[in-house]
């Protein structure tokens, strides 16, 4: 055998033997992959988890601590034919924080934006936005927009926390009189805007209930009302009435996130 017939079948030997062992390269790197993924770091927001239970508002923990703005995301989650748009806390380890409390923050948020799309006809979608984020408030004002035929307001909700204190606020949270007198006054002064805007009211607005929709913006309370529930829908899709937290300072105590807002 010549010289140059041993040199080509030694090639060819080599080039089988590389082939022979493709298949047990390829095996091994999919068994790193797999095991690279199993045991990479926890991404630090994967969104609410469901595997957590959802807690009431008097459930969530205090952390005096934190009143710095929160970091977030937004992110979608969808129920039957309908969807809502909501923000997501980013957590970090040095937030002051556990991860449970941050994601129990956002299942009360969600829970509740979804119960409230989901008893509304049409597909409906919750279009969000952070209204205030800072000094210890998150509040957040969600309009429900049904796409049916076209575009179309047909609800709201809100959701304000104290994070100073870990409570989810109803709107009697925020003041303190025996007398509730803030629950008359409260009307008066929507019932004084609305004529300045030339607003029609239906009636003269009953007092306030601790259901009244609301969110914080600036140094203002910001009441929130349906369409039609107060007025006709000639004016905004869902009427809103700046009140000025100073006009009601007589009726916010030292407890309540309002008196931040004072100082």
């Amino acid at each position: 055998m010549g010289r140059e017939t041993k040199i080509y079948y030694q090639r060819v030997r080599k080039r089988l033997a590389g082939a022979a062992m493709l298949p047990l390269i390829v095996v091994t790197l999919l068994l790193c992959s797999c095991i690279s993924g199993e045991a990479g770091p926890a991404a630090t927001h994967p969104g609410p988890d469901a595997s957590l239970p959802v807690k009431t508002p008097g459930q969530l923990t205090a952390m005096p601590g934190w009143v710095e703005p929160f970091e977030y995301t937004m992110l979608a989650k969808s129920t039957g034919e309908s969807y809502v748009e909501y923000p997501s806390i980013m957590w970090s380890g040095e937030s002051g924080w556990t991860y449970d409390q941050v994601r129990a923050i956002d299942n009360a948020l969600l829970e509740r934006a979804l119960k409230h799309v989901s008893g509304l006809s049409h597909y409906v979608r919750g279009q969000c936005s952070v209204k205030m984020n800072e000094k210890g408030i998150w509040s957040i004002y969600m309009m429900d927009i049904r796409e049916f035929g076209g575009a179309d307001v047909v609800g709201a909700f809100t959701f304000t926390l104290d994070v100073q204190k870990g409570k989810v606020c109803t709107i009697a949270d925020l003041f303190e009189d025996e007398e509730d007198r803030w629950r008359r006054v409260l009307p008066e002064l929507v019932t004084i805007q609305a004529e300045k805007m030339g607003l029609t009211l239906f009636a003269d607005l009953m007092p306030i209930s601790d259901e009244q929709m609301f969110y914080i913006r600036g140094d203002s309370i910001v009441l929130v009302y349906n369409p039609y529930e107060i007025a006709t829908n000639s004016f905004g899709e869902c009427p809103e009435f700046f009140i000025p937290v100073k006009q009601l300072e007589e009726f916010i105590p030292a407890h309540s996130l309002l008196s931040r807002l004072l100082s």
